[in-house]
Formats: structure tokens, sequence, C-alpha cells
């Protein structure tokens, strides 16, 4: 969808802070949090499967399930990601009995549930609080999502990646050009002031523009796959499927949506180019 320029600068600063973020956190994830107990294909299957089990939730929930139960499903699912990025980053530092770690995931779990949970009761109070709380939300879907991202990147191979990009591509496309869900489920959300991603108020209107967690996770897991093959790849990658972003954002019309994934699968590919094209030259070995 199409901004002002104002907003478009400040919501693509976000994401270029979300990008090298999660790029660093792919050059320092320690060789034990990368899931490598799982083969390759395995690891495709499981991934896609959560993607469409998550779809289906949504898809169920918009339709079925109260407002609050909606959300409670996606402070639970923050909740979560947390825990799952404290045991892997910073387990050595928990003790060794397992129910003593379950034990101190399930209060952390429980104590960042209740704070999103109170975020996004404190951003429906008034758009006041809404514009005061936005760069915290920012701050905190891009910790987790990149984090996430790179996580789950370094433990695959570039193709194992791609595939998967691939089809979170296609349900993007489907989504948003066939379907509907997509917009459907953006303007309930931003009718809730639930922030899925990362977002930007806009001025004189109770309205915020906003980019999606998923976009920003995919971007961050594609680079990231690159790391321990060929690092300078992932910086290639970074730059082509940005740029794509960029050229959304340029083409976009108003009040119009458009699924960023099959733009972001596209710098993928451009990026794949670039590479075989560095290594004809020799630069790449």
């Amino acid at each position: 969808m199409k901004h002002s320029a104002r907003v478009t600068a400040q919501l693509l600063s976000w994401f270029f802070v979300a990008i090298a973020f999660g790029l660093f956190v792919a050059r320092n994830v320690p060789e034990q949090a990368a899931a490598k107990e799982l083969s390759q294909t395995t690891y495709i299957i499981l991934i896609v499967a959560v993607i469409g089990i998550s779809a289906l939730l949504w898809y169920l929930a918009m339709r079925k399930m109260k407002v609050e139960n909606v959300e409670k499903i996606f402070a639970i699912g923050i909740a979560l990601a947390l825990i799952d990025f404290l045991q892997r980053f910073f387990g050595g530092l928990l003790p060794d009995p397992w129910w003593a770690r379950g034990i101190i995931g399930a209060a952390v779990g429980i104590s960042f549930y209740h704070l999103v949970m109170w975020l996004f009761s404190a951003m429906q109070s008034s758009w006041r609080m809404v514009r005061k709380l936005l760069p915290i939300s920012n701050v905190l879907m891009i910790v987790l999502v990149s984090t996430a991202g790179a996580m789950v990147g370094v433990g695959m191979q570039p193709w194992a990646m791609a595939i998967i990009l691939f089809a979170a591509a296609c349900y993007d496309a489907w989504a948003v050009w066939h379907s509907g869900t997509m917009q459907k489920m953006a303007k309930y959300f931003m009718a809730r002031r639930v922030i899925p991603g990362i977002a930007v108020a806009k001025p004189q209107k109770e309205k915020f523009a906003l980019l999606g967690g998923g976009d920003i996770l995919f971007i961050v897991a594609m680079s990231a796959s690159f790391w321990r093959v060929q690092p300078v790849m992932m910086y290639i990658s970074a730059a082509w499927m940005s740029l794509a972003v960029l050229f959304l954002f340029g083409i976009s019309e108003k009040k119009k949506f458009y699924p960023a994934l099959p733009f972001i699968f596209g710098g993928m590919m451009m990026a794949y180019l670039t590479g075989v094209f560095l290594y004809a030259l020799g630069v790449l070995a």
C-alpha cells in the first residue's frame, strides 16, 4: 500500500535496522543454537507445515474465535519464541536439571505473555498511547523476528531455504490476490491495534503503516542460510531482497495491497544469479 514519503522513510528505516540486526545475530549464533539434528528435507516439511497450520489457525481465528483469544494466541507465540531464544543463547547459564530449566522457562514465558497482553491493552486505550508505544513494539518485534529468522537460517542450506521461501511466496500471492485473507487479516489487526510486525503511525490519522514480521523473517532466514556456506552471499542476498522491498514500495499504489514475498523471492533469485556471475569471474570460490 502506498504511504507518504515521511511514513515510508520511517518504515524503511525500521526495516533496515531489522535486517541489520538479523544479519548480526546470524554471524553470532552459537554452534549449538543452530538446528542441525534434522535432515534438510525433514526441516523443510516441518517449516512448511508450521506455515500452513499457522495460516489455517489465523483464518479460523478471524471467523470463529473471540478477539481476546486471538490476542492471547499471538502473545503466547511471542512468549514461546522468547523462551526458545533465551534457551539457545543463554542455556549454559541455566541450571542443569530439566525441571529447573522448565520452571525458569515457564516463569519467563508467563511474565512475557502478561507484558505483551498489557502492551495490547494499553495500545487500545487511546491513539496517543499507540504513538508512544509503537517504538517499543517495533524493537520487540525486531529482536524476536530477526533472531528467529537468523536461528532458522543458519541451520539450513540455501537450496532448502529457497524452497520454503518459494512455497511461502506462492501462498502469500494466493492470500492477497485470490482469497483476500491477508487484507482482511491486516485490517483486523489494525482495527484492534495488534501489530504483527513493524509499524509507523500516520500523521493526523488514527492509522499506521505496517510491514509484516513474516517478510523480515524470510529475508533474514534466507540470507542467514548462506553464512556457513559462503558468507559474502549472505550480504549479497540481503541486499537484493531489500532492494526488492524498495521496488515494491516504489510501484505500490494507494488503497491496493501487494504480496511482498513474491518480490522478495525475485530478489533472492537475483542474488543467486549474482553469485553465479561472481563465481564465474573467480571472485567467489
